[in-house]
């Protein structure tokens, strides 16, 4: 068993990181937890493929949020909460732009100033080519009511769809810059979220109360 300390990314404590590999018949089993053992992965790479193909299945109980985010930007985003959810990656270690990702999420919650969202019933999102897509996912709670399916990259395209019912404006603070807006309040209607995380350009129709 091997063993990092106090791991950090991009100035995000990751915590310790465990680790065990055996070798057998030009494969590589591989066993890691992180993230104080609430992520723990199993699986296999294959030693003697040029392109070392591997198959990993995991699952994520209780993890807090912002160490996973940091993975999608290169900017702190302002939520925080936790998820559980199963996932199974595969794809190449010498290619790993590559890695394809399917995650069935058990719950979510995400924590702002404004107040909190969680995940009214279990959903899914995949990783393809370094895209992010979710399923129609539903949330509700003291920020208000969301629906939120698309797809977001890393360093790439934001095409993310919001169908609202009375959400805090200040909740999509970190996407949108309501108090340079002047904006507060509720939020019901519809809308688009485009461009990238550093350059958002947002589209349809809202009805914003209490300006």
């Amino acid at each position: 068993m091997f063993h990092l300390e106090n791991v950090e990314l991009r100035g995000q404590q990751l915590g310790d990181v465990h680790w065990r590999v055996s070798l057998a018949d030009g494969r590589a089993e591989v066993e890691i937890a992180a993230l104080d053992s609430t992520v723990s992965l199993l699986g296999t790479v294959e030693l003697e493929q040029e392109d070392l193909p591997f198959h990993v299945r995991g699952r994520i109980v209780d993890t807090q949020l912002q160490p996973l985010l940091i993975l999608l930007s290169r900017d702190r985003l302002g939520y925080r909460g936790d998820l559980r959810a199963s996932l199974q990656l595969d794809g190449h270690l010498a290619h790993p732009e590559s890695m394809a990702a399917d995650v069935r999420l058990l719950a979510l919650r995400v924590v702002t100033p404004e107040g909190e969202l969680a995940l009214a019933q279990p959903g899914s999102a995949v990783l393809r080519g370094g895209v992010v897509t979710m399923d129609s996912l539903y949330f509700a709670g003291s920020a208000g009511h969301m629906r939120v399916g698309g797809s977001v990259a890393r360093d790439g395209p934001l095409d993310l769809h919001y169908q609202l019912d009375d959400l805090r404006l200040g909740f999509l603070e970190p996407f949108l810059s309501t108090e340079a807006m002047g904006l507060r309040g509720g939020l019901p209607g519809r809308i688009d979220l485009l461009g990238t995380s550093t350059d958002p350009q947002l589209h349809g129709r809202v009805d914003v109360e209490d300006m």
